[in-house]
């Protein structure tokens, strides 16, 4: 019996104990099922309900869209004449893949560096891996999978030692890129401009503005418009860039290429100018001032007169004929990379001089020693005199038949102020027209003297200036023009309108581009009508040829007799007795101009905040136009330590003059005509 028991409890037991087991496999199967039918439900929220969003989100992070740059358009002379051109060019480039270590990044950039004759910490900056030189994590600037350009136009052994060594530098290859191409002879450089990669012109205080409302449609490493024109144009020159779709992974690696939307290339720009003139005007006044250097005047001391700054403009149209700012520069530099040392150099020469403040070229001296020489902006001197008799005439100060006797010392206000000529000169018994011709201080001391007696004075002359536009910018369509400085207003309110007129009358308390003296002077030449200055000629795109139309900004109603004055004024200035007749003599047609010599003080800094007076200069202008009966051409010329206006800046302005007429023509003969277009044909090839 005990045994029947025992038995009959044991199989209780494992009745029991499967039961249990069962129980937990189906709670399991139960939990297991619940799990799986959340993960369905979840699946299908994410396919179904929010299927198109997570698409839109995955395919933004997979699927990459790379502009690929246009080729830029050229820059022509207005004959058709090669500038500026795209050439293409053997390029070291750098990929980088997943499985590049630190370690090899270094090594390569090591192995790298030598062969392309850059030093490793540049070579690494343009891998831009987020390593430095000492392998410490810097900030990447590009994505990863963008190819990273790391030097322009190898020579032939660095393609070979490259080549040779593709399997050991894995990421390195040679490509074959555009690149932009000046000229060699330097053709209106600082006009014209240069170009450097998209990201730092979008980090550059100049440019940063324009380019980060653009930055979806430039690669970092696209080069754009920094200065000049290529800057002033880049919608034009720029075309409009293709695009790359890449597929990429999360790492940032390149998978594959889905499509390509080639680009348009960009519409060419002709110049107003003719490169035979340009050309021939640059080398003469680089030569011009090299004599002037080694043969100082008999007054004046032009030991240290480095700079030029001339402007010529067609009087009809107001396109500009010929626009040098000496020194220049070779802007291909931009291209090839400039590092300190050479920044250092050519700063002297990147600003355009012609419409903005430019140093004095103080190589080899470092920059501070540029601080004690004038800037290309400079008093204007005597070239204001035609307009102040202008005002003076119209304001009814002075009639245009005034004779006034030269007191020799000129005493305004309290008897306690005073001016005189230059060289304290007795002219004698002075008319307008004489004034001018012999350029007399006292005789606009007085015009002004009488101006403040009227009341609003400095408001009335400064509405005189910018009329014929000084004291606001020319319009000329190239960037970062400058306003100029109205001394005289600061002047008028810190000591009084009379002692600030009074010098402002004879060019002693106004500082102006050259390119404003140019359009003032065309302004001069065309009775009141001042026009826009103009530098592109026509712009051909792939559909047609727009060609710039003269624009007049402004006119002044002034009656003719007053004209006649002011002009018979001028023209007596190169006539026997006038201060210009000796680098005119012979020149074959009539010339309306005016010399100018301004005094300039020069003072340094000898402690933080405190300065002291260095030295007085002498600085030279000259603004001219002819035929002068009917004008053609009008010209301006600055020259910064150029001593008196008529031994420098005169005899400037006569060379370019002889040079215009020579291949365009100031009458009506015809004059050489431009020859075929030269051909690169190595280029053209390419």
């Amino acid at each position: 019996m005990i045994y029947n028991n025992d038995i009959y409890n044991n199989e209780e037991k494992k009745k029991q104990q499967q039961t249990l087991i069962a129980r937990r496999v189906q709670l399991l199967f139960t939990i297991v099922f619940i799990f799986f039918a959340a993960l369905i439900f979840r699946l299908s929220i994410v396919q179904i309900a929010k299927g198109e969003e997570y698409l839109k989100i995955a395919t933004e992070k997979s699927i990459q869209t790379i502009p690929i740059p246009a080729p830029r358009g050229k820059i022509l002379d207005k004959n058709g004449e090669i500038l500026v051109d795209n050439k293409v060019s053997y390029t070291v480039v750098f990929r980088e893949e997943d499985w590049m270590t630190k370690d090899y990044i270094l090594y390569l950039a090591n192995q790298v560096a030598p062969i392309i004759q850059l030093p490793l910490e540049d070579v690494l900056k343009k891998m831009d891996t987020g390593y430095d030189a000492e392998g410490n994590r810097v900030i990447r600037k590009d994505p990863k999978f963008l190819e990273k350009d790391l030097k322009f136009d190898l020579k032939e052994q660095e393609i070979s030692i490259l080549s040779e060594n593709r399997t050991a530098l894995k990421g390195i290859d040679v490509v074959v890129k555009p690149v932009r191409y000046y000229r060699e002879d330097r053709i209106a450089v600082q006009t014209i401009g240069f170009v450097r990669p998209y990201a730092v012109a979008e980090t550059a205080r100049a440019t940063e503005s324009y380019y980060k409302q653009r930055k979806d449609i430039y690669l970092p490493n696209q080069y754009v418009g920094m200065d000049g024109v290529e800057f002033s144009y880049e919608d034009t020159l720029a075309g409009e860039n293709g695009a790359k779709k890449l597929l990429v992974n999360a790492r940032g690696t390149l998978l594959e290429e889905v499509s390509v939307t080639k680009p348009l290339p960009g519409s060419n720009l002709y110049l107003t100018l003719d490169r035979r003139v340009q050309k021939e005007s640059q080398e003469f006044i680089a030569q011009y001032l090299k004599e002037l250097r080694q043969r100082p005047g008999a007054h004046t001391d032009t030991r240290q007169v480095k700079n030029a700054y001339v402007v010529a403009m067609e009087t009809e149209t107001g396109k500009i004929a010929a626009i040098i700012s000496h020194p220049d520069y070779d802007p291909n530099e931009w291209i090839r990379g400039v590092d300190q040392d050479r920044y250092n150099d050519i700063q002297f020469s990147i600003n355009n001089g012609t419409i903005r403040s430019a140093p004095y070229d103080a190589r080899p001296k470092a920059i501070k020693e540029s601080e004690r020489h004038p800037s290309s902006m400079v008093p204007m001197g005597s070239t204001i005199k035609p307009l102040t008799v202008l005002m003076g005439l119209n304001e009814k100060i002075i009639s245009p038949y005034d004779r006034w006797r030269d007191p020799v010392v000129y005493r305004y206000g309290r008897g306690t102020d005073s001016i005189s000529n230059a060289n304290k000169r007795d002219l004698g018994w002075l008319t307008p027209q004489i004034a001018l011709q012999k350029s007399s201080n006292t005789y606009m001391a007085r015009i002004a003297e009488n101006l403040v007696s009227k009341g609003n004075s400095v408001q009335t002359f400064q509405r005189y200036h910018h009329h014929f536009g000084m004291g606001i910018q020319t319009g000329v369509q190239l960037p970062f023009e400058s306003k100029g400085l109205e001394d005289y207003i600061d002047t008028s309110k810190r000591i009084s309108a009379l002692a600030a007129l009074v010098q402002a009358s004879f060019g002693q308390q106004e500082r102006y581009t050259t390119m404003q003296l140019a359009q003032y002077t065309a302004t001069l030449a065309n009775k009141g009508k001042r026009l826009r200055p103009q530098i592109v000629d026509r712009i051909e795109s792939r559909e047609e040829i727009k060609v710039t139309q003269p624009e007049v900004l402004s006119e002044m109603e002034i009656p003719d007799l007053y004209w006649k004055v002011v002009l018979d004024g001028m023209k007596m200035v190169t006539q026997p007795g006038g201060t210009a007749v000796v680098p005119f003599q012979g020149f074959p047609y009539t010339v309306a101009s005016k010399t100018g010599t301004s005094e300039q003080d020069m003072y340094v800094e000898y402690e933080p905040g405190k300065w002291k007076k260095d030295r007085r200069v002498e600085n030279a202008t000259f603004i001219a136009f002819t035929p002068a009966e009917k004008p053609k051409l009008a010209i301006a010329v600055v020259v910064p330590e150029g001593g008196r206006g008529t031994n420098s800046a005169a005899y400037i302005a006569r060379g370019v003059l002889d040079i215009y007429d020579k291949y365009i023509g100031i009458g009506d003969q015809p004059r050489i005509p431009p020859g075929p277009v030269e051909i690169d044909e190595t280029a053209a090839a390419q």
